[in-house]
């Protein structure tokens, strides 16, 4: 079979890149399926016209198309310039929106399947199925497709061993590229991105993780993190790995042997992040102290809210009254904290955000994220909110990146969101001063000066959303 594999223009390049096409091409390699990757986001433009030349070139039996809700709308294009091009092409739809929407996401007439879930493993069953010409479309796991006027989804299957994968194909999707163009993901410099663990246990309202891959968190055996980890150092010349698990030391003692046998390894220059947060309640100074001594320079960690009962609201099960003093013990170890919050959750007041401002100055955290909330669809809070009328059921998420809503709770309709944003980075800046210079480092020019004037555009009213869900095509409502 010739697989074409499509990765939408609109994927933020500074902290993504197509990891997911990456393990389904390493994982296929030796199913003997031709695949070719096409990147809009790298290309950083919507150009169909070199899509077309690229399709015609290669004239692929399946087109497949990862999508985050941030980039569905390109997907659903993509799918539909694919069938007006090729009818008889066969197209699937993979990734977290799929995965965590997949009826409406199957209203698309141009998408013949979707998958659900992990798909390193059931995406290589369904091209051989196909090149078989004996597709039991039940037996595919994660599978959802029509039959007989209905939508049918076989159940997911999580890899119960996560080392029978092989490390993803960095190579197929380019990374020297993304890091050319400026792929950071807090982190300085040339950066490689691994997961050593999926799965999340936790309840979070407004997160889709747990739906994607499950709520027991699986591990990579000690031995097999290792051995990548000397492969990106030794063969592929990295010397900073980002760790982007959600939970990479929610089993504390994989976390602490993982950073043992690496300071045993003893790799000069060598060093860590974990950009997805980790939960300070799985933690200890143990930890801590191993963590710094293993290359880490910097742990996030993501309270969301200095109101417990935003929290609450969340579903977010995290106890404030501990944060502070975690914080302490992890700038005693060496490491700097950096706080990751939320804002404009369903039910939040103008008290609450007060409750951030003054918790993030009494933890001292060394530097700080805070971002926009935007339900995502699938997820419990977008289901709520949808039910209620207080969203359309089209809603689509704003660019991060930039600082717009794409939702605005009613108990904060009046709140300028921008210039809370803009205030707290500059409080910041006077509290800790070192934190321009982690700006810097961490950011490229670019990507400062569009956050910059995005932000302030919205503090004096002079950017407007792009009103994306009310974008939806019809025949999609």
């Amino acid at each position: 079979m010739k697989v074409a594999l499509v990765w939408p223009f609109g994927f933020e390049t500074n902290s993504m890149v197509p990891l997911s096409l990456a393990y389904l091409k390493s994982n296929l390699a030796s199913t003997g399926h031709e695949i070719r990757l096409f990147d809009f986001s790298l290309r950083e433009r919507s150009d169909f016209g070199e899509f077309k030349s690229f399709l015609e070139s290669f004239v692929p039996d399946v087109v497949g198309v990862s999508s985050l809700s941030s980039t569905f709308l390109h997907a659903i294009e993509i799918l539909e310039f694919v069938k007006t091009l090729s009818p008889g092409t066969i197209t699937v739809m993979g990734g977290a929106h799929a995965s965590v929407y997949p009826d409406k996401t199957m209203d698309c007439p141009h998408l013949d399947y979707l998958l659900m879930g992990e798909g390193e493993k059931s995406f290589g069953d369904f091209l051989n199925a196909l090149e078989a010409k004996a597709l039991e479309r039940s037996s595919i796991p994660g599978l959802v497709y029509r039959e007989n006027g209905r939508l049918v989804k076989t159940p997911i299957a999580l890899l119960a061993d996560l080392d029978s994968l092989k490390y993803p194909d960095y190579d197929f999707i380019d990374l020297e590229g993304y890091i050319k163009r400026g792929y950071r993901y807090i982190a300085k410099g040339r950066n490689a991105p691994i997961l050593l663990t999926r799965g999340c246990p936790y309840s979070c309202e407004y997160c889709s993780a747990s739906l994607i891959n499950g709520r027991k968190v699986r591990c990579h055996s000690i031995e097999y993190s290792i051995n990548w980890v000397k492969h990106l150092y030794f063969e592929r010349g990295f010397r900073h790995i980002n760790i982007i698990d959600d939970n990479f030391t929610f089993n504390i003692e994989f976390a602490k042997e993982f950073c043992r046998r690496v300071i045993a390894l003893e790799l000069k220059g060598l060093s860590f992040g974990t950009p997805n947060g980790i939960r300070v309640e799985r933690t200890d100074g143990e930890l801590f102290s191993l963590m710094r001594g293993a290359g880490w320079k910097r742990l996030v960690i993501a309270p969301e809210s200095g109101s417990q009962k935003t929290l609450q609201l969340m579903k977010k099960k995290m106890d404030l009254e501990k944060i502070p003093g975690k914080v302490r013990e992890i700038q005693a170890s060496g490491l700097k904290a950096h706080g990751f919050f939320m804002i404009g959750y369903p039910g939040e007041t103008l008290e609450d955000i007060k409750l951030t401002e003054k918790f993030i100055a009494r933890c001292a955290f060394d530097s700080i994220t805070i971002t926009n909330f935007q339900p995502l669809a699938g997820t419990p809070v977008y289901n709520r909110l949808a039910a209620a009328g207080e969203i359309p059921d089209t809603l689509l998420p704003e660019s991060y990146a930039l600082g717009a809503r794409a939702y605005t709770p009613e108990t904060l309709r009046n709140f300028n969101f921008s210039a809370f944003i803009v205030k707290m980075h500059l409080l910041q800046a006077l509290r800790k001063p070192d934190y321009v210079i982690y700006i810097l480092q961490n950011f490229t020019v670019r990507q400062i000066l569009q956050k910059v004037f995005s932000n302030i555009a919205r503090v004096f009213g002079v950017s407007k959303s792009s009103r994306r869900s009310e974008r939806m095509p019809s025949k999609m409502q």
